[in-house]
């Protein structure tokens, strides 16, 4: 599977990133984020739902563990104030995102 063609219109900055293979290994869609971090995708229509028992070994003497991670429900990252519209539009381009209402810590009490 390759990362989906972009137009320049929707590019957004997004740079495909792809990398040599060995063999066996799965060519696993891939995009170049915030500080040259690597955002990758995955499916489960195709090999890309086997990726963790198709790119991993199991650990000798350990048993397989479910982490039960279902869903991602935020992205968290470090940035300059600076740049912070120019990811928020190349995430919510890249992965169709909305914003939704902040949500603060209420402040605490201080005891006397």
């Amino acid at each position: 599977m390759r990362p989906p063609r972009l137009t320049a219109p929707s590019a957004c900055s997004i740079r495909p990133f792809a990398r040599p293979l060995a063999r066996g290994e799965l060519e696993i869609p891939a995009v170049r984020g915030l500080g040259g971090s690597l955002v990758y995708f995955t499916d489960t229509k195709s090999d890309l739902a086997r990726v963790w028992e198709i790119e991993f070994r199991p650990v000798a003497g350990q048993p397989a563990a479910n982490a039960g991670l279902t869903s991602v429900d935020h992205i968290s990252q470090s940035m300059h104030y600076e740049e912070m519209l120019t990811w928020l539009l190349f995430y919510t381009s890249l992965l169709d995102l909305s914003k939704t209402a902040g949500t603060g810590c209420p402040r605490s009490r201080r005891s006397s």
